[in-house]
C-alpha cells in the first residue's frame, strides 16, 4: 500500500455515512494515485524531453520539437492540477461534514430554525433580541450527509455593545466559512443588512404571523416557512437535503483529500510555473522546476524513483544505442 491508500483505509475505518465511505474506498483502492502516478509519469516524460533538448542543442530540430512538447505537456499538467484544487474544499466538506449557517438580522428565528433541524433544544430561543451571543453548533445527518449547523449571533449596525460586537465579529467569520450559507430574515423584520456574501438559501420566516406589513425579500429563491406553526419546514427540508447531496456529490471523486494533498499539489503548481518562466534563463532552470515538481507528487504517494526518468530518456531517444 501507498501513503494513499493507508490513508484511505484510515478513511474507511472512521467513516460515518456513505459518501465518506464511497470518497475513502477510492483512495483505498489506489484510484487516487493512480492518477497522481499518471500525472508524474507525464512530468517526466515532459522533463525528458527538455533533458534531451538540453544535450542534443546542436541539432535545432530535435531541441525545438522536444521544447515545444514539453510546453504542452506542462500546461495540460498545471491545467489539471488548478481544476484538482478547485474541487478540495467540497472534498474536505465530505470528509469533516459540510458547514451550514444560519445567518441574518436579531430575532428572525434562526435558534428555532436551528432546534427544528437538530431536533432538540440546542440554542436558547427568547423573544429578546440578541439572546444568541456566540456561534452555537449541532452536528447532525441529513440526507445520508454529515453537516455541522450553526446557529450565529443576529447582525446589526450600530451596536455599541462590546459582547455582542464580538458575537458579531465571530458571526461573520462562521459565514466566510461556510460551505452553505442559509440567511434567514422574517415578515416583521425592520433590517436593512446587506449580505456579507451571497447566500445558497434565503428563509423567510414567521409567515403565519397577518398583523403589520409583510416584507419583501429580493432574491431569486425564498422560502416561506413558519417555525411556530411548521409552515413550510418540510419543503425547506428536502431542498436544504438536495443542495447538501448534490455538493457530497461534487466531492466524492476528488483526489485532493486531505491538506497534505492540497499542499502538495499548489507546491507542485508553483513549480510548473516556475518551469513556463524559467526558459529565458535556460532551459537547465526548466528542467530543474519540473524535477522538483515530479519530487512533490511522489511525496504525495511516498514513491520516489529517480530510475524513472532514466527510463524515459532511453526510451524515447534510445541514448547509447
Amino acid at each position: 500500500l501507498d501513503l494513499l491508500q493507508v490513508e484511505g483505509l484510515a478513511d474507511v475505518l472512521s467513516s460515518e455515512t456513505a459518501g465518506q465511505r464511497r470518497l475513502a474506498m477510492r483512495q483505498f483502492l489506489g484510484e487516487a494515485s493512480s492518477i497522481y502516478e499518471r500525472w508524474r509519469a507525464d512530468l517526466l516524460r515532459a522533463l525528458a524531453l527538455v533533458e534531451a533538448a538540453i544535450d542534443f542543442s546542436e541539432e535545432d530540430d530535435v531541441a525545438e520539437r522536444a521544447v515545444e512538447e514539453s510546453r504542452v505537456a506542462v500546461d495540460f499538467l498545471a491545467s489539471a492540477f488548478e481544476s484538482a484544487l478547485q474541487q478540495a474544499d467540497r472534498t474536505s466538506a465530505v470528509r469533516r461534514g459540510l458547514r451550514v449557517v444560519l445567518a441574518g438580522a436579531p430575532n428572525v428565528g434562526k435558534s428555532s430554525l436551528l432546534n427544528w433541524l437538530a431536533g432538540r433544544d440546542t440554542a436558547i430561543v427568547s423573544p429578546v433580541a440578541g439572546t444568541t451571543r456566540d456561534v452555537v453548533e449541532a452536528p447532525l445527518v441529513l440526507g445520508g450527509v454529515p453537516i455541522i449547523v450553526s446557529d450565529t449571533a443576529g447582525l446589526r449596525s450600530g451596536s455599541v455593545d462590546e459582547i455582542e460586537r464580538e458575537g458579531m465579529r465571530r458571526t461573520r467569520r462562521a459565514v466566510d466559512e461556510a460551505d452553505i450559507l442559509v440567511w434567514v430574515t422574517s415578515t416583521d423584520s425592520e433590517s436593512d443588512l446587506v449580505w456579507p456574501r451571497v447566500p445558497e438559501v434565503v428563509v423567510l420566516n414567521k409567515v403565519d404571523r397577518e398583523d403589520g406589513p409583510v416584507r419583501h425579500v429580493k432574491a431569486e429563491v425564498v422560502w416561506p416557512v413558519s417555525v411556530k406553526t411548521g409552515k413550510g419546514l418540510e419543503a425547506l427540508q428536502q431542498g436544504l437535503m438536495n443542495l447538501i447531496r448534490d455538493r457530497n456529490q461534487l466531492g466524492e471523486d476528488a483526489v485532493v483529500v486531505r491538506e497534505r494533498h492540497r499542499q502538495a499539489l499548489q507546491q507542485a503548481l508553483v513549480h510548473l510555473h516556475g518551469a513556463r518562466v524559467a526558459a529565458e534563463r535556460g532551459l537547465e532552470f526548466v528542467a530543474e522546476d519540473m524535477r522538483k515538481a515530479a519530487q512533490v507528487l511522489a511525496g504525495v504517494t511516498g514513491r520516489v524513483d529517480v530510475e524513472d526518468l532514466l527510463g524515459h530518456i532511453f526510451k524515447d531517444f534510445c541514448i547509447g544505442k
